[in-house]
């Protein structure tokens, strides 16, 4: 099976990248594959005769599409639809990496898949919609909703704290945000399942909750952090009781989110049988590659 990945300069492409030794793999780049350019999508896709598609790359700046979200709906929406209508047109299975930041948090319990979408904001907007457009289009596809994503690699959350204990004294971080921080390197081990169970034709196609297990608000992930990297002998400067939790109207920023981003994710659980990895071990691991460096 030729797997062809795109966003592969990405967190979980990189991730993606490191376990596909043993398999026949193509991975593109922003620059082998623009999806700006919505004309070019299918031309380049051609190209390499793909058997599957694992659609991960995407506009991802919260923030930033509130002012740009023509460009946005353009990556996010219109080229993953094209995406798809390729994949329809050769009989290519699509899995697709999409967001929590479909639901509008007002939830008191995790996300279930059936649950209805109600984005807050343009970035959660344009990757609904690009799963409506995946639905609608193309049978055999695989809609991977996740959350709170990081790496040892790339713009994150937990990048920015772990440089941030060495110089600052004192963080502010929002602490009334509910979810799951999930490891790249997680979610591209269950994409590797997923790739495996349909070689052997015993997936079943359809919308997906995946995230590592448990419930943290960015406070509480910021002190986990903070207390693996000092229980591994690494001096920082801040201490944790400056780590000081503060509420989302307190933090200025232009997109609204949700509170809640639980999601529920025993249905992968069940299909693949396996139990999500915790919180806390996927950090551990991500720990152990910045220690590798």
């Amino acid at each position: 099976m030729s797997i062809l990945i795109t966003g592969a300069s990405g967190q979980v492409g990189k991730a993606l990248k490191s376990i596909l030794e043993d398999e026949s793999f193509i991975a593109l780049t922003r620059d082998d594959l623009d999806l700006t350019n919505i004309d070019l999508i299918s031309k380049v896709l051609s190209e390499y005769k793909p058997s599957i598609i694992i659609h991960l790359a995407a506009y991802t700046n919260v923030d930033k599409a509130e002012d740009e979200s023509d460009l946005a709906y353009l990556i996010n929406h219109h080229a993953t639809k094209e995406i798809a209508s390729f994949c329809n047109d050769f009989k290519i299975p699509l899995i697709y990496l999409s967001s929590d930041y479909v639901f509008d948090g007002l939830k008191n319990i995790p996300y279930l898949e059936v649950d209805r979408v109600n984005p807050l904001g343009v970035y959660g907007k344009s990757k609904a919609s690009s799963e409506e457009e995946i639905k609608n289009i193309l049978s055999n596809h695989i809609i991977l909703r996740t959350g709170w994503v990081y790496s040892e690699i790339g713009s994150n959350f937990f990048n920015t704290i772990y440089s941030r204990l060495f110089f600052e004294e004192k963080l502010t971080i929002v602490s009334d945000q509910i979810g799951a921080p999930t490891s790249a390197h997680y979610i591209a081990s269950i994409l590797l399942l997923i790739v495996k169970k349909i070689e052997a034709n015993d997936f079943s196609w359809g919308t997906y909750h995946l995230s590592n297990k448990g419930r943290f608000s960015w406070f509480d992930f910021a002190k986990m952090i903070l207390k693996v990297v000092t229980s591994r002998g690494i001096s920082v400067k801040i201490q944790e009781k400056n780590i000081v939790p503060i509420n989302t109207k307190d933090y200025l920023s232009k997109a609204k989110r949700p509170l809640n981003s639980l999601l529920n994710c025993s249905k992968i659980e069940h299909e693949l049988g396996v139990t999500m990895e915790t919180v806390e071990t996927a950090l551990e691991k991500v720990m152990e590659k910045i220690s590798e460096r």
